[in-house]
């Protein structure tokens, strides 16, 4: 998927308050999703629209460790923003979501560690 289109994506969201409410069929037919992987998809779509980033981390299923090693961030900010002393830019959520969406060819990787559950914990 193009940014341009993940970016056509998320504006299309804004009409809309729950991923549930986006229109599936039209997202499986325009970019060969399955199901799964547009529902998938619409939930990261929320996720970057509301700005939740501890939930970006806990969707990617990598450890706060993993997840800042891979997308290049310090550790220590990675905390920050899901401690929610600092909100990341706007840029970064987008550019992440965008990633994990374009990633989803492959098996999402759910982590129930400990890091993971505390980040579970701090979006809720």
């Amino acid at each position: 998927m193009k940014f341009s289109e993940f970016m056509q994506l998320l504006a299309e969201s804004q009409e809309f308050l729950f991923p549930e409410q986006y229109p599936v069929e039209k997202y499986t037919e325009k970019y060969g999703f399955t199901k799964e992987e547009i529902e998938r998809a619409s939930t990261i779509i929320y996720i970057v629209k509301n700005s939740k980033f501890p939930a970006i981390v806990k969707v990617s299923g990598l450890t706060l460790p993993n997840f800042a090693a891979a997308y290049g961030i310090p550790l220590e900010m990675v905390e920050v923003w899901c401690s929610g002393r600092r909100k990341p830019p706007d840029y970064i959520v987008r550019f992440i979501g965008w990633i994990l969406i374009s990633e989803m060819g492959t098996e999402p990787k759910y982590c129930s560690c400990e890091e993971c559950e505390r980040v579970a914990q701090l979006d809720k």
